[in-house]
């Protein structure tokens, strides 16, 4: 949300997001990302599919 406008891949969300020690495969970036579009709203998180996600730019 710091750049809005800005896209930004899942594996760069991963890797702010663990240390290096966790395990990146799971599905917890989708499950964040469809618990803050039910808060925020579903126009302020665009996906990107097969790049990623843009936050805080309305369609």
């Amino acid at each position: 949300m710091l750049h809005p406008g800005k896209l930004l891949s899942k594996s760069a969300i991963t890797e702010h997001v663990y240390d290096f020690d966790s395990d990146k495969d799971s599905n917890v970036i989708e499950v964040y990302i469809k618990r803050l579009r039910k808060k925020l709203g579903k126009d302020l998180i665009q996906t990107r599919r097969g790049q990623g996600y843009v936050f805080g730019n309305k369609k």
